[in-house]
């Protein structure tokens, strides 16, 4: 055991110290060991690892997980004898060996002082998937004494001794044969429920995204969030919240589902892929085309600015537009239209560009501004 327990150990500290490779630290369960188990195998596969040779180390416990994994089909056999037997076991996975390891055997740091005991801060190693190619291990003997009866108080037969040293090495250039599961002692949570704060869809934005957990969180931060684009998107913004229920403020959202993942959080385990949430927004309006009306270069002055949306939109006025000078400037005037078409009318305007920027009205987004060329007399 004591070797066992040596190389093993050894294997994680080269792996991880040595040669600075991240051992995978998902929470592992009925539900998704297959999917950590598909995951090893594929980027073997991907690296050129041989297939066949490949052999997976586990505790008992994760040998009951595989055998009970809920993507697991399986035919029981009952014994042609008629005795009633019924054979459940799983020795194999994907043509690799599976070898059950005493799980005081299975950690990652050891004290060797007498005999072998988790050192302080040792964690649990939960599988070990390798190929023997990947590794190198020496035994060498040495003092070997052979006592014949007599000569020695241990029975009456021939007494055989001898000092044994055993070490493992690594293979630098073979390292992606070999893929290491851990128990970091996290707690593992999961989202019980998951929604949108404060939107309603196509007209108000979404203010907040409120998460509540099935466990009690402590030292969660905005920090530990990502929020990624699906269909829709959103600024993250601060979190807030104790316990179960968190919300995370979002800004400028664009209505559909974003992902949000937590993760970096000390002693918690969370979900490994992003959840999917639907946000809401104000309707997003783009402008088509943006022309003046009546003017022409040399003399004509603009009367006018054209907008095509790509929307429709209902309730404009021409308090929501705003004409900021560039190298032309003009007043605004009086708004007409309906529907994606809309015209706002200009008086004493000098050639050049304006910048007309929409906003405050209920319901829709405009861009912050656009660029119009106009004409002066």
């Amino acid at each position: 055991p004591e070797l066992d327990a040596y190389r093993f150990s050894k294997i994680y500290y080269d792996y991880t110290t040595t040669f600075s490779e991240s051992a995978d630290d998902t929470v592992l369960s009925e539900a998704n060991v297959l999917t950590i188990f598909d995951k090893f195998m594929e980027e073997m596969d991907d690296a050129g690892v041989p297939q066949s040779g490949r052999i997976l180390y586990v505790t008992a416990a994760v040998h009951t997980m595989l055998k009970n994994a809920q993507q697991v089909q399986r035919a029981i056999i009952v014994g042609g004898t008629n005795d009633g037997r019924i054979n459940r076991g799983v020795r194999s996975l994907d043509e690799v060996k599976i070898v059950i390891v005493p799980k005081d055997r299975f950690k990652t740091v050891y004290n060797f002082t007498s005999g072998f005991e988790p050192a302080l801060g040792a964690l649990q190693i939960n599988m070990i998937l390798l190929h023997p190619r990947s590794v190198i291990a020496v035994d060498k003997h040495s003092s070997i004494y052979l006592w014949p009866p007599g000569s020695h108080t241990q029975g009456d037969g021939y007494l055989y001794q001898n000092r044994r040293y055993g070490d493992l090495f690594l293979i630098e250039k073979k390292l992606d044969g070999i893929k290491i599961n851990v128990d970091t002692g996290a707690v593992n949570v999961g989202i019980s429920s998951i929604e949108q704060v404060g939107g309603t869809a196509g007209s108000v934005n979404s203010t907040g995204i409120k998460i509540t957990f099935d466990e009690d969180v402590v030292g969660l931060e905005a920090s530990h969030v990502t929020l990624s684009s699906g269909s829709g998107s959103a600024v993250k913004g601060n979190l807030s919240g104790s316990g179960k229920v968190w919300t995370l403020g979002i800004s400028s959202p664009v209505e559909g589902n974003v992902g949000i993942k937590f993760s970096g959080l000390s002693g918690y385990a969370f979900p490994s892929l992003p959840v999917l949430v639907d946000i809401y927004s104000e309707k997003i309006i783009a402008v088509v085309s943006a022309v003046q009306q009546g003017g022409a270069s040399g003399g004509t002055p603009s009367t006018g600015i054209k907008f095509t949306f790509d929307k429709d939109v209902t309730g404009l006025q021409a308090s929501h537009f705003t004409i900021t000078a560039g190298t032309g400037s003009a007043t605004k005037g009086a708004l007409s239209g309906s529907a994606k078409e809309w015209t706002l009318a200009l008086s004493s305007p000098t050639s050049g560009t304006v910048s007309v920027g929409i906003a405050g009205l209920t319901g829709y987004r405009f861009p912050a501004a656009t660029i119009v060329e106009i004409y002066g007399s």
